[in-house]
């Protein structure tokens, strides 16, 4: 089931990372260069609030 769509790189969106210790979170990089934090919140017209870092570190608790 769609629950709704985000919407803010440029390009093809290449990878995505999610944890289960946020599970309100994703990461998203794209060929536009960038990477977006999405907190997946929902009101009555958006879904995830793009959040936008120059620096991201994500660490797995196997790589911890």
């Amino acid at each position: 089931t769609l629950r709704g769509t985000l919407k803010g790189h440029n390009g093809w969106v290449t990878q995505i990372a999610t944890t289960p210790q946020f599970p309100d979170m994703i990461l998203s990089a794209s060929r536009d260069k960038t990477i977006i934090m999405w907190k997946l919140t929902r009101d009555e017209t958006n879904y995830g609030i793009p959040q936008r870092a120059l620096r991201v570190m994500w660490l797995s608790p196997q790589m911890a």
